[in-house]
């Protein structure tokens, strides 16, 4: 719906533009401003004979012609012989036109015109009546060629109504050449910003399914609320139908979208299993009164392989990796928030383990401000629950948590530093199989920059040293449930933070001081800019701290950097390095480069030491090295040629992991292009057949990853939707990043 939207497009905007766009209601009626000819003369009735070169200038509109008639009284010419028209965005040429600028009539013959440049059109018949109404009779558009067009859209009448605000097409069709693909007898669509109800443009695509055909229909139900109902055929699959209703209200708007195939064929051949899928999704956000508000998210699937089945992707690259089931309801003033959530995400991958629920999550907050001293006071209590419980998860199944953080903030601003003191503490309490274990985690925070300044007529740069000490007490137990905390990656800005995870069940017990700086340079004649950062934590106790590296006394060495060389060349990384050991943790170096011409590369190179929070990637070699460099360019050899190639491959394990190049060729109104892809991805169906479960199949050796090897042929009519996949979609698609 949203990529096929030439009918309406091309002809109800063009249409708008010609027309509207010069004598609307709310702009100045047309007068004329000027007449010009190497021949005046006066005739018995009074009105002007004009011969060679005759030029009319209007407050809008300019015409030339060979020979024309004006009448002064009423406003009103007859142009002949090669008449042009020509507006800023609108060319006209005809063999006859007249015009009543009194009551702003127009009427042409043998028409043609040239919208924005490309948009070209014909018409035996051209009229702008009185009401204000257009009508075209046997007309034709397209975007191609002004004379020998690839393809093109005729109607035998075109009727736009102006009071209504939408065209009336009669015995529409398409042609590709001289051949005839589409016709429909009566279309109806609506201009500008009213809306009709009718059928909106069909789909017609070539997906991996094979033939994908839809053809969607409008209900405009009321000026809040409209619904959408679409037949779809998939050629592999079968039949189906989807709906989505839209409605927007004084406190709240939202929109249901469903969706359903009667019998998968492919599906029931691959699994054996019932072929009936949907999906169907809601979305709403509320506000009452600016006190009150909620949001409502949720997505539900027969399956969890639809979407990887059944969507909009034509090569099955991109993927939907979980559903999102949330409720959120807040009161909030300047002071106080207070919160109730319920939180549910079903994972659709069978090798992945599922995280907690929350039935409910309830959460207060409140705020007092003095001067420059801040009080926070943060706190939740919620009750979670794990669905499918497995072996691998080694998780309880519920679990009661109570959370609360009292916090006092105090932060001054000098000229050229700032300083800041908080401290505050973190009690925890747990309630698992009718255990009650608690965590008490007093802080304090203590941090100081300095911004040393630079400016002289070139450049200008920004060093920024950076102190802080954090002290932590924590009597945090060894076995302290895990339901919504992660490792944080490594970067400059986690670095500085209290807590080296997210979520609320473990934190970084090391009293410890963060040393580093962060500088940025700009030059005042070149776009160039470059910014770098280091730092590095240091220990003081000589616990095992909880960290990436393993170090004793420190952290690891964060830096990081960005680099624009010039507006079309730009660097970026960054480092975690164990100087201990002399041995990177992470990191990554990214190189780019666009021009004017259309050439692109793109080179990055990405390394981890080890996955964390290895407990959610219940793979064998989950604890293995990533080291994986990627390649992807796009260049012009000539001017309708581009050839693109994306490299990716596994260092560590010597292994390419994708594979694709290909070409597209592409003139004033087609893109066609060829590609080849090999790569691999994860096979969410073949461990069914020798195994109870997924996490049986692993813990056995099934290996989810399988090798694919596709060709792909994409086509594009330009304007018209597309028939396969843009290059840039190809090559920086989610699941090859």
């Amino acid at each position: 719906m949203q990529n096929n939207t030439i009918l309406r497009i091309l002809i109800a905007s063009a249409i708008y533009l010609l027309c509207f766009g010069h004598i609307s209601a709310d702009q100045e009626p047309i007068k004329v401003e000027s007449i010009d000819a190497e021949n005046v003369s006066t005739d018995e009735l009074g009105d002007l004979k004009l011969s060679g070169n005759v030029y009319i200038k209007t407050n809008y509109l300019e015409f030339w012609s060979q020979k024309a008639t004006y009448n002064n009284e009423n406003q009103s010419f007859i142009l002949e012989g090669e008449v042009k028209v020509l507006s800023k965005n609108l060319s006209i040429d005809t063999n006859e036109l007249m015009a009543n600028l009194s009551s702003q009539t127009f009427f042409l013959s043998k028409t043609s015109f040239t919208l924005l440049d490309r948009t070209f059109g014909k018409a035996d018949k051209f009229s702008v009546l009185a009401s204000g109404n257009v009508e075209l009779l046997n007309t034709s558009f397209n975007n191609c060629s002004k004379d020998d067009p690839f393809w093109e859209i005729s109607a035998k009448k075109i009727t736009l109504l102006k009071d209504e605000q939408n065209v009336v097409i009669r015995d529409i069709s398409l042609k590709i050449g001289k051949v005839p693909v589409f016709y429909f007898p009566y279309l109806r669509a609506a201009i500008g910003k009213e809306r009709l109800s009718g059928f909106l443009t069909p789909s017609i695509r070539q997906g991996k399914d094979g033939l994908d055909l839809s053809l969607p229909y409008y209900f405009n139900i009321a000026t809040n609320q409209d619904l959408t109902i679409t037949p779809r055929y998939i050629e592999e699959r079968g039949n189906g139908l989807g709906l989505s209703y839209r409605y927007l209200g004084n406190m709240n708007e939202g929109e249901i979208s469903l969706f359903g195939l009667a019998k998968d064929r492919k599906y029931k051949q691959e699994t054996g299993k019932k072929s009936s899928r949907w999906r169907g999704s809601w979305s709403q956000s509320s506000n009452f009164d600016n006190k009150i508000f909620s949001e409502i998210k949720y997505e539900d699937a027969s399956d969890e392989f639809y979407f990887r089945d059944v969507n909009d992707d034509l090569i099955g690259n991109t993927r939907k990796d979980y559903l999102q089931r949330n409720v959120n309801i807040w009161w909030k003033t300047p002071k106080i928030k207070l919160g109730l959530s319920l939180k549910e995400s079903q994972s659709l991958n069978p090798f992945s383990l599922e995280d907690y629920k929350s039935v409910p999550l309830i959460s207060l907050s409140a705020f007092k401000k003095r001067n420059d001293l801040l009080f926070i006071f943060s706190s939740n209590y919620g009750v979670f629950e794990q669905e499918r419980i497995n072996s691998l998860s080694q998780r309880p199944e519920r679990i009661k948590r109570a959370f609360f953080q009292p916090e006092l903030r105090y932060k001054k601003n000098f000229n050229s530093s700032d300083f800041s003191f908080s401290l505050g503490s973190e009690e925890t309490i747990y309630r698992v199989d009718n255990k009650k274990i608690e965590r008490s985690t007093p802080w304090l925070e203590i941090e100081y920059k300095v911004y040393l300044e630079k400016d002289i007529n070139e450049s200008y740069s920004l060093l920024t040293p950076i102190v802080k000490y954090i002290n932590i007490k924590s009597n945090a137990h060894k076995k302290n449930p895990q339901i919504d905390t992660r490792q944080r990656s490594q970067s400059f800005q986690n670095l500085y933070k209290r807590n080296w995870f997210s979520g609320e069940d473990l934190v970084s017990d090391r009293n410890r001081v963060i040393l580093g700086f962060e500088h940025f340079v700009s030059s005042k004649r070149s776009v160039y800019n470059n910014y770098f950062s280091l730092g590095r934590a240091f220990l003081k106790e000589k616990d095992q701290p909880l960290s990436t590296s393993g170090v004793i006394n420190h952290s690891a060495l964060v830096g990081e950097f960005k680099s624009f060389l010039n507006d079309r060349t730009w660097l970026t990384g960054m480092l975690d390095w164990n100087s201990t050991e002399s041995q990177l943790n992470s990191g990554f170096i990214n190189i780019a480069h666009e021009s004017d011409t259309g050439f692109n590369l793109n080179i990055r190179s990405s390394y981890r030491k080890s996955v964390s929070s290895s407990y959610l990637v219940p793979w064998a070699d989950h604890f293995e090295p990533v080291k994986n460099i990627e390649f992807s360019s796009q260049w012009p050899v000539f001017e309708n040629l581009t050839v693109f190639a994306k490299l990716k491959k596994d260092l560590e394990k010597s292994s390419s992991s994708d594979i694709l190049y290909g070409f597209q060729y592409s003139n004033c109104c087609l893109k066609a292009g060829l590609m080849k892809r090999k790569w691999k991805e994860q096979d969410y169906f073949s461990w069914q057949v020798n195994y109870s479960d997924p996490f049986s199949a692993l813990s056995n050796g099934y290996d989810p990853i399988k090798e694919r090897d596709n060709i792909y042929i994409f086509l594009e009519f330009k304007q018209m939707g597309r028939l396969g996949k843009e290059i840039s979609d190809v090559i920086s698609s989610t699941l090859l990043e």
